[in-house]
């Protein structure tokens, strides 16, 4: 679980906001390592033979799920949180939208209003199988050394700051709903924090 948060974090880092010219490349160069369209074809596989995949991705298209979302970016603590991550180079509106277009556009055969204790173990496994995961972290090592502006970006995701407006988003009551279904579908939330602190450098 926790090779896989660090990739699509990457994922995720590689639609940054408008920044410096060698930042967009930095992570268009760590963007083009992961194989997009063959983790495309692994999903539609799921979506279209798996029907705890389809209960899943039916969850996530619901009303509840919805309402959590919406509420939590109305908050002040996620607005703060959210323009601090503008202002170091990632645009958080095109992550949410790039996530929420690959569900929207989904069509799953079943219908849930509820999550139930169903996972994903086997679909991440199965995308993390094709990612070439030594040659990314090479590159971004080789970027954390070698490129000032990454360093830069880095130092700023990485500061004090970040640290507390992060520990604010969490302590959010629809943030802490949100990470119990998470925990429901199979998601370790807390691997996830402990990578983050990791991977930050947050004691």
């Amino acid at each position: 679980m926790k090779i896989a948060i660090v990739l699509f974090a990457l994922v995720g880092m590689s639609l940054a906001a408008p920044s410096t010219f060698t930042l967009q490349e930095d992570l268009k160069e760590i963007k083009d390592l992961f194989p997009l369209a063959e983790m495309r074809v692994i999903a539609k596989k799921y979506l279209a033979t798996d029907e705890e995949f389809q209960l899943i991705v039916s969850y996530l298209q619901g009303k509840e799920w919805a309402k959590l979302v919406a509420a939590v970016r109305e908050h002040k603590s996620w607005v703060s949180f959210k323009d601090y991550l503008n202002e170091a180079g990632l645009d958080v509106e095109a992550i949410i939208a790039f996530i929420h277009d690959l569900i929207a556009n989904a069509s799953p055969d079943t219908a849930a209003d509820k999550p139930s204790a169903f996972g994903i173990r086997q679909f991440l496994d199965e995308i993390i199988a094709i990612i070439p995961k030594d040659e990314i972290l090479a590159v971004v090592a080789d970027k954390m050394e070698n490129s000032a502006d990454f360093q830069a970006f880095y130092a700023k995701i990485s500061s004090p700051k970040a640290k507390d407006l992060f520990e604010e988003v969490r302590a959010m009551k629809e943030v802490q709903r949100i990470a119990g279904l998470l925990k429901i579908m199979g998601v370790d939330v807390q691997k996830i924090v402990d990578f983050v602190y990791k991977f930050l450098g947050w004691n």
